[in-house]
């Protein structure tokens, strides 16, 4: 099968797979928002400020360095999978007994988060070279199966089944170790090769080598991803990080996993042409274009439609996220849009160059978060959003130079989403203002049905060509035409 058909049908599964993932998640994040409090996810969240980069280091570093690199065996996958889970398995053991000596001697319901959540990292590890084998055999809709399954199970099976018991953020705990066992599980069953558990250095140096090079970029974009809730949760407290939890998951939920349909897939594909310079450019052009079609118009429509969303989604006690949600569609924006540039980045190997503009970008978040934090969490949220304009300017220059990319043909390549999103925030600020009366759960079906059917009309008349590229990723080429 042709790299191009493999591209669409694995674009096509994984956006089926995630709007699936979407809708599900939605009706459990409703659920969610009325069992557990502010504290809850508070909690969650900082047990989370640890655990996540530890995650990352096993998850998206090496599973990142094998899909970029060129053939390896089968012994040298299993091997770097036994050398990451023998040393999760160390690293477990040392955060579990620290959060129960903390709970302990301290009464802290953070460090007893911490030791629940100890187990996941070990079981992580083995989703890792699994995973990595069917992205580079481009077997995306065996992930998606799993995907789907993990999040039914764990997150709408274990974590509302254990809030439903009064377990508070263990509940949130358990269900990401269940979908965690279960993604384990299934990735193995659909990489079977992959089973075995080796540990021989010499085989995985390799892909171990390659994998601290990316290593260094993802402890920092880790480190990017957690300063918001560093800053937040030590100057203003455990309850306003789990007002900006809730709205940062409320904004990223959906802008991420659609663009991740493009992106994860897309980001295999460049890998596999990075010799071709002329279709790698190409491409990126493509997958800008793609994807900013849909990250403008879900953040625009979502920070103009902030009133409805919190109200309908997560409930009057979510009413002081409101005024965050404008700056955290912002920020959403500009970092899902970098981080398309920055993978691409990774992907031709100019991985020192990506290293110290993230470095940079990292340094002016952390000087915008110390001066604007203390005043509180609106302001926190703005420098955020700062924190990502800079970070998005970064990638995107880094891009131009190191690849050659032309100014006027990367403007263009945003100008479909930009005129998109311009398009559905007017109409959804036109729906509030006449049709004020209607209740919030009116209005926002109101809102998104319009959305949806203006931003299809508007891309396939004025750019049917990105409108037919689109419809051959959903499937539906065949039957439209344009």
């Amino acid at each position: 099968m042709q790299l191009r058909e493999q591209t669409i049908r694995g674009v096509r599964a994984t956006l089926l797979g995630t709007v699936s993932g979407a809708l599900l998640q939605t009706v459990i994040l409703v659920v969610l928002a009325r069992l557990l409090t502010p504290l809850d996810y508070g909690a969650y969240a900082a047990a989370n400020i640890l655990m996540l980069p530890l995650q990352a280091l096993v998850l998206s570093t090496t599973e990142r360095a094998i899909v970029i690199q060129g053939e390896l065996s089968e012994d040298s996958l299993s091997s770097v999978q036994g050398i990451m889970f023998w040393l999760m398995v160390g690293v477990a053991v040392v955060i579990g007994a620290s959060g129960l000596v903390a709970a302990e001697r301290f009464h802290n319901l953070i460090g007893a988060t911490f030791a629940a959540y100890a187990p996941i990292l070990p079981i992580s590890a083995l989703t890792m070279t699994a995973r990595a084998h069917l992205r580079r055999r481009m077997a995306f809709g065996k992930m998606v199966v799993v995907d789907l399954i993990a999040q039914t199970v764990g997150v709408g099976g274990v974590t509302i089944s254990f809030a439903l018991m009064g377990f508070g953020p263990f509940s949130l705990v358990l269900g990401a170790i269940a979908v965690m066992l279960i993604q384990a599980l299934g990735y193995r069953w659909g990489a079977i090769a992959a089973v075995r558990i080796r540990t021989n250095f010499a085989e995985a140096r390799p892909t171990l080598r390659t994998a601290y090079l990316v290593g260094k970029i993802s402890f920092l974009e880790v480190i990017q991803g957690q300063i918001p809730s560093v800053f937040i949760g030590a100057i203003l407290g455990a309850t306003q990080l789990g007002f900006f939890s809730r709205a940062y998951s409320l904004v990223q939920m959906p802008i991420e996993l659609l663009t991740t349909s493009i992106s994860r897939v897309l980001y295999s594909s460049f890998a596999s042409v990075r010799e071709e310079k002329e279709k790698f450019v190409r491409a990126l052009y493509h997958l800008v274009e793609c994807a900013t079609v849909v990250i403008f118009p879900i953040a625009i429509g979502m920070a103009v439609a902030a009133p409805q969303l919190v109200g309908v989604i997560l409930g009057s006690r979510w009413q002081a996220t409101e005024p965050l949600i404008v700056w955290i569609t912002l920020a959403s924006a500009l970092t899902m849009t970098g981080t398309l540039f920055a993978n691409v980045i990774e992907a031709a190997l100019h991985l020192n160059a990506k290293f110290y503009g993230l470095l940079i970008s990292l340094c002016a978040g952390i000087v915008l978060f110390a001066l604007l934090t203390r005043h509180g969490l609106i302001d926190a949220c703005i420098a955020l959003a700062g924190a990502w304009l800079l970070y998005f300017l970064g990638q995107v220059c880094l891009a131009k130079v190191l690849l050659h990319l032309s100014t006027f043909r990367l403007f263009a390549s945003m100008t479909p989403g930009l005129v998109g999103g311009v398009v559905v925030g007017l109409y959804i600020f036109a729906v509030q203002t006449v049709l004020h009366t209607l209740s919030p759960v009116m209005m926002l079906i109101i809102e998104i049905a319009g959305c949806g059917v203006l931003l299809v009309g508007v891309v396939g008349v004025l750019f049917p060509r990105l409108f037919r590229e689109l419809l051959n990723y959903a499937g539906l080429g065949r039957f439209v035409s344009v």
